[in-house]
């Protein structure tokens, strides 16, 4: 149940990471911004979260490129990999977890088996129902309970701890197919908007897209963070807003600009 949290609590840091961090590299110069991204990073590293610490990593690259490398940019991202680098062989909290990851019987690892197991009973119940799944049920009433009882008498799987595993054992190919469409359509239009001119204010938040739908991306192979709201609900809101505002003509745009400085 803990990790469970720390899991959700850790997506939620990364998203806000990736909005505060495409504001900063998209030039607003509010200096709160930078003691927030501070404060936003220890806050994941805080979690002991290994999904977290990548998907971090992973949305800041992304964030990065998507807004466009100037070789400013590109010396402060390298900078900020040796951090890292230093970061995961110094500091004891996070060295242990990539370390217990690869360790013979440790907690993480047996974790991560576990997380392998749940993923082989999902997929055996899904090619029980190819096209539409299980619809609404959940994880525990189609596990076979002998299969995962490494945990002792009595325990319960709860659920897969994978998105895409559960969209597809839960809709089958048809919802797995609908889901994958969105995802594409959204990736090429965060893609789209990051790679606007730079005098449209659209660009950074395009660029802020393409880092939530990695990180999301990424930490759907851990949980499921898509159809949790507390994570992805800026995801939604923003794609949402983006697709609306790019269909806008360009004398739409600038009427839209101008309301806004005068407000």
């Amino acid at each position: 149940m803990l990790r469970a949290v720390l899991f959700d609590y850790g997506l939620t840091l990364v998203v806000a990471i990736c909005i505060c961090y495409g504001q900063i590299h998209g030039g607003r110069r509010n200096p709160l911004l930078k003691a927030q991204l501070l404060v936003l990073l220890l806050g994941v590293l805080f979690t002991f979260s290994r999904n977290a610490l990548l998907t971090t990593i992973l949305a800041l690259v992304a964030v990065t490129f998507a807004a466009g490398v100037s070789r400013r940019a590109l010396l402060g991202f390298l900078a900020s990999l040796l951090f890292v680098v230093v970061l995961a062989t110094q500091v004891p909290i996070v060295s242990r977890l990539v370390l217990d990851t690869v360790r013979s019987g440790s907690y993480l690892q047996l974790g991560l088996l576990q997380r392998v197991a749940f993923g082989a009973e999902a997929l055996r119940i899904w090619s029980e129902r190819p096209l539409v799944g299980v619809g609404f049920g959940r994880f525990e009433e189609f596990a076979s309970l002998a299969r995962l009882t490494a945990e002792g008498p009595g325990y319960v799987p709860g659920s897969v701890h994978n998105e895409y595993l559960t969209t597809l054992f839960k809709g089958g190919l048809i919802t797995a197919a609908g889901f994958l469409t969105f995802m594409v359509v959204a990736w090429r239009l965060t893609r789209r908007v990051a790679a606007l001119p730079w005098t449209s204010d659209l660009r950074m938040w395009g660029a802020v897209g393409v880092g939530v739908i990695v990180a999301l991306g990424v930490g759907g192979f851990g949980g499921e963070c898509f159809r949790n709201l507390s994570i992805s609900a800026p995801f939604w809101l923003l794609a949402g807003a983006l697709s609306l505002l790019e269909t806008q003509p360009p004398a739409a745009l600038a009427d839209i600009h101008a309301l806004r400085e005068v407000g």
